[in-house]
């Protein structure tokens, strides 16, 4: 029988701020905070977690107050999750290097308040060779493929420059490989598929929105080999038409970027819907550079049997 949150009320008051912290610290005791923050609400748990934030690094770094402070990220209310958030940051770099305080940052990136855990991810990125190192242990590995799944634009290039040339060693390494796949881009042999480039299709218009927006990422991240697959560029071209409608013109700019690429697909089957859909998205100077590129194979386009869609489109 689980009591209801009012008939707990008598431990909560054995608790004081630094009765809670020692708890946090104890085989037993830390199991006994972890249920008092899951079934009661944050308001009457408020002055045990004010405890517990007070000394919050040392209670991450405990081999059982670790779980506590994992909870407190998750369970404790909006503001002192906040507090907790800013606590790992202050001390992200001898958390990371800690195994138990790893695991707190894990948890915070995945169960900390949603608008602070991208805020954590451009925190570790700035420790230079802090993720690259993080990647190659136990909890580390999952706190460096989640940054993967928060970071984007310029700091997510960032953290892929950062892992890329660690590529051998993370391969090498226990948990290291499953950063590797995810940097190697495993939807793309989805992508490439004869069949799996339907799913990869559908994947970027059916899915969850966060989980639209990284099937976008994975696509711009190998874009050269996608384009240049019969089957990638049909996943290119139903991420232009049907992906996330903010991300379209990202990804068609990141095939204007490369040099080249958006003349060579408009001869292709797939490819020339992409060229000129990206006419159709691009503005400004990507727009120019766009038919700029088009344009020097004029000739070649009209006499493919694709490309000339593009070159009247032109």
């Amino acid at each position: 029988m689980v009591l209801p949150a009012r008939d707990l009320q008598f431990i909560v008051d054995e608790l004081p701020p630094h009765r809670a912290t020692q708890a946090a610290n104890q085989k037993c005791g830390c199991r006994v905070v972890q249920r008092l923050l899951e079934r009661c609400p944050p308001g009457m748990m408020s002055s045990a977690i004010d405890g517990i934030l007070a000394d919050f690094v040392s209670v991450a770094r405990s081999p059982y107050g670790n779980y506590v402070a994992q909870h407190v990220t998750e369970y404790a209310s909006e503001e002192q999750r906040r507090r907790a958030m800013r606590a790992i940051c202050a001390d992200v770099k001898g958390l990371a290097a800690d195994p138990f305080g790893s695991a707190v940052i894990f948890g915070a990136l995945t169960r900390g308040p949603a608008a602070e855990q991208e805020m954590l991810a451009q925190t570790l990125l700035r420790e230079p060779g802090l993720l690259a190192f993080m990647a190659t242990t136990r909890h580390g590995s999952g706190c460096a493929r989640r940054c993967l799944q928060l970071l984007r634009g310029r700091h997510l290039a960032c953290a892929r420059q950062q892992l890329l040339p660690e590529l051998a060693c993370l391969k090498a390494s226990r948990f290291g490989r499953f950063v590797a796949q995810v940097l190697e881009g495993p939807q793309s042999s989805v992508a490439r598929s004869p069949y799996g480039n339907y799913v990869a299709q559908h994947l970027t218009e059916y899915a969850p929105e966060e989980q639209r927006r990284r099937a976008m990422r994975a696509i711009c991240a190998d874009m050269k080999g996608l384009a240049t697959d019969p089957f990638g560029s049909a996943v290119i071209l139903g991420a232009l038409t049907r992906g996330p409608a903010a991300e379209q013109e990202l990804l068609a700019q990141a095939l204007v970027r490369e040099p080249g690429l958006i003349a060579f697909m408009a001869t292709a089957r797939h490819g020339s819907g992409c060229a000129r859909r990206c006419l159709q998205l691009l503005r400004g100077q990507d727009l120019a550079c766009a038919r700029q590129q088009l344009r020097s194979e004029l000739a070649c386009l009209q006499a493919s049997r694709f490309g000339r869609f593009v070159a009247q489109a032109l």
